[in-house]
């Protein structure tokens, strides 16, 4: 049986995941992009230790019905000049904006690579299993297979990506 990781190896596995994800020279120019997002609860610590508290399971469902409606709803982690108040430790949703397949960027930011949805799933439940290991909290309703993530509580996010220029990760 493998053992828990420490915090500190968990960081260290979530920063290795980070680093998987293809650069994009980002123009700054994305930031209504940045609305309902979610992330893991290790993710969602280091948030909160900057500051932005992400919306619980309900208020986002409640969110994604405004945004589905046609509201404009911004990211917690934006701030009044529209760059991202946590882009050094954003969530993994936040960093992929841009460089996979559902997720272009609109405002013709070129990504280093193109990754697969697949592949963004894959790196998302490694997060969670990460997560879930040291904080105990699993934010992945049960879904069969890796698919399961995308189609489910990842579906339909318009992720932060950093609202500020130059390459991001």
């Amino acid at each position: 049986m493998k053992a828990r990781p420490t915090r500190t190896e968990a960081l260290e596995q979530l920063d290795e995941l980070y680093d998987s994800v293809p650069g994009i020279v980002c123009r700054g120019l994305c930031h209504d992009s940045c609305t309902v997002i979610d992330a893991s609860e290790l993710e969602r610590e280091r948030l909160r230790a900057r500051g932005v508290e992400l919306p619980d399971r309900g208020e986002q469902m409640a969110l994604r019905g405004r945004v589905a409606a046609g509201e404009r709803v911004r990211c917690p982690a934006l701030s009044g000049l529209n760059t991202c108040r946590v882009y050094e430790v954003r969530p993994l949703i936040c960093r992929v904006f841009g460089v996979t397949q559902s997720l272009r960027c609109e405002h013709g930011c070129v990504p280093e690579a193109l990754i697969s949805d697949r592949d963004v799933a894959e790196r998302l439940m490694g997060i969670e299993v990460v997560s879930e290991a040291v904080t105990g909290v699993s934010r992945i309703p049960s879904a069969p297979g890796v698919n399961g993530v995308t189609s489910g509580l990842w579906r339909d996010r318009r992720p932060a990506s950093g609202g500020r220029g130059g390459t991001s990760r």
